[in-house]
């Protein structure tokens, strides 16, 4: 088990981001972050998942690229890396992704933020435990990924009380 899902379950965020940072500083002294070009246009300080991926498996951070996937997935979940134009998520493709510290994006040096994303998870588990089913459904022509249905949403939210409605209003803030 990688530091990453270590620091995660044991809900210790404060050196997730620790971690995350060391990550980030070992992946420039190891020219993996640098400026990239794709069809003309130029990525600053950014760097490819599948180089990433392997990186974590040889560093020896992470034991299998299924785990180095895991982590990676974990990094952009928790708001520390992003694809460079928001279009994919985490994976073993050599997709171009950054830290958002290095676009002043990073915000989860903010206790708020991290409060909001710990009540994210919390949410997201109790919606699975209770059967609503986060999924890709096909609406019309369209496929949307990893949704859920509002009307199945709502009644449960309102179920969970008072506590549950102030969760996710701080999270929409």
């Amino acid at each position: 088990m990688s530091r990453f899902t270590r620091y995660l379950r044991e809900s210790n965020l404060n050196e997730f981001y620790d971690e995350a940072r060391k990550l980030r500083d070992a992946l420039l002294k190891h020219g993996i972050i640098k400026d990239r070009t794709y069809h003309l246009k130029k990525y600053k300080c950014c760097f490819k998942g599948d180089d990433v991926i392997t990186y974590l498996v040889y560093s020896g951070e992470c034991q299998s690229r299924s785990e180095a996937i895991m982590t990676g997935c974990s990094l952009l979940m928790f708001g520390v890396i992003h694809h460079v134009v928001d279009d994919h998520q985490f994976g073993d493709k050599p997709l171009f992704y950054r830290f958002r510290q290095d676009d002043g994006t990073f915000r989860a040096d903010k206790r708020a933020y991290q409060l909001a994303c710990r009540r994210a998870v919390h949410i997201h588990a109790a919606m699975h435990a209770s059967g609503i089913m986060i999924k890709d459904r096909e609406y019309g022509v369209r496929m949307f990924k990893r949704c859920f249905v509002a009307r199945d949403f709502i009644p449960w939210l309102m179920s969970q009380g008072s506590s549950g409605c102030l969760t996710l209003i701080e999270l929409l803030e």
